[in-house]
């Protein structure tokens, strides 16, 4: 309380294999949840970081490097990049709003390219492994951890998204519509929908997200099976889809 100046403090932390699950709530607290609460109420930092080969659930990386401003109830990371396995790429922005005691709120803006999608539905909580495929996307979402189901029906944004190259393995629509068309039984001998899924080449839509509900007017679908489009909404906790095809 006496300093005649402001102090200045340099914090190296070295963290070669972090483990990125470690920032994310646990019954609506994170491991660090306490102290980077308490900064953002009564203190502020600015810096940077760079973890070597970050991971978060199945995903790993390499070379995780971002700019970090905490203030006023608001951490911010910015110009976030990172190599994501072998050979894809991921940079964006994050903004959490950390109310004392309540639940945290997210806006994030993001690109991402050669992500495996299977993965990426593991990071939202889905272990169905629905889809595989490569992943082209960017987008910016919001949501927060006030709904007792989880952030998914809190979610608001967009997203380009394309994918090349997967199976759709399991779930209800898709195996739906090629149930009505026959083409498990037309295609006996030549695709094993049961073993592999139903394989596509290419897969793309812009999505409108409002309060968890995926909408599209221009998915399209390009697989050596048939070809698709549809326009509708799709939930993606119960994988419902209620659209034209």
């Amino acid at each position: 309380k006496q300093w005649n100046s402001r102090p200045q403090i340099s914090v190296l932390w070295n963290a070669p294999r972090f483990d990125l699950d470690l920032l994310i709530p646990k019954d609506e607290r994170s491991v660090l949840r306490d102290g980077v609460e308490w900064l953002a109420d009564h203190g502020k930092l600015d810096g940077s970081f760079f973890i070597e080969h970050p991971r978060y659930h199945s995903f790993t990386g390499k070379k995780l490097s971002a700019e970090i401003k905490i203030h006023d109830h608001l951490v911010t990371l910015d110009k976030i990049q990172t190599t994501v396995e072998t050979d894809g790429s991921a940079k964006g922005r994050v903004f959490v709003h950390l109310p004392p005691g309540k639940p945290a709120a997210v806006r994030v803006s993001f690109e991402g390219e050669n992500l495996p999608f299977e993965k990426f539905l593991t990071t939202l909580g889905d272990e169905r492994d629905l889809v595989t495929g490569q992943m082209t996307i960017r987008g910016k979402i919001q949501g927060h951890g006030r709904n007792e189901h989880g952030i998914i029906p809190s979610l608001e944004g967009g997203i380009e998204l394309s994918l090349e190259n997967g199976y759709v393995r399991k779930g209800t629509a898709l195996p739906k519509i090629l149930r009505i068309l026959n083409l498990p039984y037309i295609l006996r001998g030549k695709v094993n929908f049961e073993k592999t899924g139903f394989p596509y080449q290419t897969l793309s839509t812009t999505l409108t997200i409002e309060e968890g509900l995926f909408s599209t007017k221009n998915f399209r679908l390009r697989s050596p099976v048939m070809n698709a489009t549809v326009a509708g909404t799709y939930d993606l906790t119960r994988d419902d889809l209620d659209g034209v095809v």
